[in-house]
């Protein structure tokens, strides 16, 4: 794998675990570790599960706020350093893992914009129930 296309995927996972951890402490303070989680249909019932990818890959559920920073962590400890610039390896495991670490926190920012009730583009969501 090319150490540049590693080095773009990797710096962009540092750039979105950052951000999710942001918005997790911003979070934990308004709407606070009690706010339910849930993603929301256009008629306004909730989902039938937890977060998807989170669930699905872990297994863990996550039902409030504070529930999230167990997935938080996991991405941050997923996410490899930036490739150096004079020692050229196989990237690919780390880039993989870099993948999965952005995967992880955007589906916490979404959680977290729909706490917020901040849901992008309001009823027409990706999730149809």
């Amino acid at each position: 794998m090319s150490r540049y296309i590693a080095t773009a995927a990797i710096r962009g996972a540092h750039s979105v675990v950052n951000q999710a951890e942001e918005m997790f402490a911003s979070a934990m303070v308004q709407p606070g570790p009690d706010a339910k989680i849930e993603f929301k249909d256009k008629a306004g019932g909730g989902t039938a599960y937890w977060l998807p990818v989170v669930y699905g890959f872990t297994g863990q559920k996550v039902e409030k706020i504070s529930d999230l920073r167990k997935p938080l962590e996991y991405a941050k400890s997923l996410v490899p350093p930036l490739p150096s610039e004079h020692l050229w390896l196989p990237y690919l495991g780390e880039t993989l893992d870099a993948g999965m670490a952005t995967l992880y926190a955007e589906e916490v920012i979404e959680a977290i914009r729909f706490a917020k009730g901040e849901q992008p583009e309001k009823g027409k969501n990706g999730f149809r129930l």
